[in-house]
């Protein structure tokens, strides 16, 4: 693949439309809760479900504990994308944060 393709795909097909959905979401629920903390809250929820464990899938049970744990130890990862995005009015650092998976945090749960 490369690093231009990896570049790519970490950028381009993975970061930016996650990370601008994400801002879409966050600001339009922060204005329909009148709570830009409630924005931040939903949307880094519903970021955290779409990076749960794919281990289950395929088997007859649902580990519950294991995804709970995933869930919510995500979050804060969540809220702190939410916050780059907010303070600084611009996707590009979130979008390099997560394109380059810096520290490889949502992996590293």
């Amino acid at each position: 693949m490369g690093i231009a393709g990896l570049l790519f795909t970490g950028l381009v097909s993975a970061a930016l439309p996650e990370e601008f959905l994400r801002m879409l979401l966050q600001t339009r629920l922060g204005k329909a809760f009148k709570n830009v903390g409630m924005g931040f809250v939903v949307t880094s929820f519903i970021w955290c479900t779409m990076h749960l464990p794919v281990e289950s899938q395929g088997e007859k049970t649902f580990d519950w504990e294991l995804h709970a744990t995933r869930l919510f130890t995500l979050m804060p990862i969540g809220y702190l994308w939410g916050y780059i995005t907010h303070r600084t009015r611009s996707l590009l650092p979130s979008v390099l944060v997560h394109g380059f998976n810096l520290w490889g945090l949502q992996n590293a749960v």
